[in-house]
């Protein structure tokens, strides 16, 4: 049955390597959305809970699961419903106000609630920006119940350098003056030292800076297919030559992206995926290889003389390594 391995020495690794990055008054703040990153908010906040001085989510569920795992502060970046605001209220949890109308919502709710604005600095997701966004925030001076211990942004594309400054610009000059945490360097502004005002989320690069996540299967089975022979569902897949075929017991529905055509490792050699992934298996070539029933199969990680990233799983599938790593959240 295919299995997934965090190695705490790595992750041990990236939180300190960022901490180290930052001036003593920036505060690093981890994001641990999405059961962190797939990785498993468990293990990954008892690694890292003494190194961080707050953490993020995106849902008042996942907020409410992490208060239970650490006393520090965390933020819901994402907007929660009326509906949760007194347990948010209750547990000490810090939210972001989006928008007028989700300003009304919280207001109607009579919590005293720690807020974090969000200002569209360009990417135009969430957020007001300029004349509203101080406009914005006056409104919310008034109401004695929300009390703004932050403001922030989100950076588009940190691989941009223009880009990325005029973000960053725009968001320094509209709250400049503004008592409060701002925060809107990534990863990768602190890896360049861009924006990091007095906090910063990291989230990606705590888990690939050195590879956090490694994924193993099985060899099941391996089929000797005739020239000739089809091989997986779809029927569009047909053997050149005589092959040797291990079937791996891993799929889409484990997290294997079904459009992946890259490799595994199986015995330090690199094998290629063929065929279609199907839900819980797939299958490789393994022709002129030693090959046995029962061997590990490294569908992520590093043997001794080859690696499969989630970056290069991700450039095969067309895609980035953020979705690479969620999708094997339920392994």
């Amino acid at each position: 049955m295919a299995e997934k391995i965090i190695n705490c020495n790595n992750l041990l690794y990236n939180v300190k390597y960022f901490k180290n990055l930052l001036p003593p008054n920036v505060k690093l703040c981890a994001v641990v959305k999405s059961n962190a990153y797939g990785h498993g908010v468990n293990d990954v906040v008892k690694v890292i809970n003494q190194y961080v001085d707050y953490y993020a989510v995106t849902s008042a569920e996942e907020a409410l699961f992490l208060r239970k795992k650490t006393d520090k502060p965390i933020i819901v970046l994402r907007k929660i419903s009326k509906n949760n605001a007194k347990r948010i209220a209750k547990n000490n949890i810090e939210v972001a106000i989006l928008n007028r109308e989700h300003l009304r919502e919280l207001e109607k709710t009579k919590q005293k609630l720690k807020v974090h604005l969000v200002f569209n600095s360009g990417m135009n997701r969430l957020g007001l920006s300029g004349v509203d966004f101080r406009s914005f925030y006056g409104e919310i001076l008034k109401n004695k119940n929300l009390k703004v211990i932050g403001i922030f942004s989100h950076i588009s594309d940190s691989d941009n350098e223009y880009r990325t400054k005029q973000q960053i610009q725009k968001f320094d000059y509209e709250t400049k003056g503004i008592n409060a945490l701002r925060h809107i360097a990534n990863t990768g502004c602190v890896l360049n030292g861009n924006g990091l005002f007095n906090m910063v989320r990291v989230g990606i690069g705590l888990y690939n800076l050195k590879p956090v996540m490694q994924i193993y299967a099985n060899v099941i089975d391996i089929k000797s297919v005739k020239a000739g022979g089809y091989i997986g569902y779809g029927s569009k897949t047909i053997a050149n030559k005589d092959m040797s075929i291990a079937i791996i017991d891993i799929g889409y529905a484990d997290g294997l992206m079904r459009c992946y055509r890259g490799n595994v490792i199986i015995r330090d050699k690199l094998c290629r995926i063929v065929g279609n992934i199907c839900m819980s298996m797939c299958f490789v070539n393994v022709t002129g290889k030693d090959c046995r029933i029962g061997d590990k199969v490294i569908v992520l990680g590093k043997s001794k003389t080859c690696e499969i990233t989630a970056q290069y799983i991700a450039k095969k599938c067309h895609t980035i390594d953020y979705e690479i790593l969620t999708n094997f959240n339920k392994l």
